[in-house]
């Protein structure tokens, strides 16, 4: 199933000329900064309170120990990807970044009339188990969320594509707890060849630090504390040698997941008509 693109109104199309200044365009990114660092806040609790629920409180209900659950995980993650086939089949849920790409390419902004669906599928997904991260669900929602703030404010095309970007950089910055490069992230998600959209540079870097600031003093951590690392000490030059090694074998790790991942969306690309089979099968091999 694919995003679905609103067709444009009258109003849209006519009335959506506003510009904004550049002090107004900070105010409003340092705004959307807020309101996604306190989305992102109740996401964050709401995916820890789900994961609590499936995988320590059932299984101490009903057998005492969650570890004597674990043989049964095949069931919830098969139920689990079902319920995300059903929420993406009936709640509209969009199914990758690349349709949104485009959208914001053409557009400059993304369908928020999906924003629902999605939050309701990543929050299933990760809930039952799915070895995805909340980064690319996080990306459209609240990048979602700027496009819908733009469109209340009838804002240029140029204009609302910034913001767009700002609720994208705000939900990275809290993910990864790392403002400037979240900003940079943003960005370059739309491009082969780095950042084009230069004009866009401050006003994300604004809702990035705003959206972390409100993330880690909410919770203390950041959602991808896995990717965090304690420092490094004592640095030899030989060091250097084994990194250039290491990033050799990345390089080459990358670019076989890059054919597994081809190959993969042909062998399952007559299953996309079908999202709750693709879906459930999806969950289930996720975590075999």
């Amino acid at each position: 199933m694919t995003r679905q693109q609103p067709k444009p109104s009258e109003e849209t199309t006519f009335t959506k000329k506003r510009t904004l200044t550049f002090k107004d365009l900070i105010v409003y990114a340092a705004c959307l900064g807020l309101g996604v660092g306190v989305l992102s806040v109740a996401y964050y609790y709401a995916l820890k309170l789900g994961l609590k629920t499936i995988w320590t409180i059932l299984p101490t209900i009903v057998h005492g120990n969650p570890d004597d659950f674990r043989s049964y995980a095949w069931i919830l993650t098969t139920l689990g990807g079902l319920l995300v086939g059903v929420a993406v089949h009936y709640l509209d849920a969009p199914t990758g970044l690349n349709a949104a790409i485009d959208e914001i390419h053409r557009e400059g902004r993304l369908n928020y009339q999906q924003t629902p669906g999605m939050f309701v599928a990543s929050l299933l997904s990760l809930i039952f188990g799915s070895s995805a991260g909340p980064e690319t669900p996080l990306v459209d929602m609240n990048g979602s969320v700027g496009s819908w703030v733009a469109d209340r404010l009838k804002l240029s095309i140029a204009n609302t594509r910034i913001l767009t970007f700002c609720g994208m950089g705000a939900a990275l910055g809290a993910f990864f707890g790392s403002p400037l490069g979240s900003a940079l992230l943003a960005l370059e998600l739309p491009h082969r060849l780095g950042i084009e959209y230069y004009e866009a540079l401050i006003p994300v870097i604004v809702s990035a630090v705003i959206g972390f600031a409100v993330f880690r003093l909410s919770t203390g951590q950041t959602i991808g504390g896995l990717f965090e690392f304690p420092s490094y000490e004592n640095l030899h030059p030989n060091h250097l040698i084994w990194a250039v090694l290491l990033g050799a074998i990345g390089a080459a790790i990358a670019l076989m997941f890059v054919l597994i991942l081809r190959i993969t969306q042909r062998l399952v690309q007559p299953l996309t008509r079908y999202p709750i089979v693709l879906n459930g099968l999806g969950e289930r091999c996720s975590v075999s």
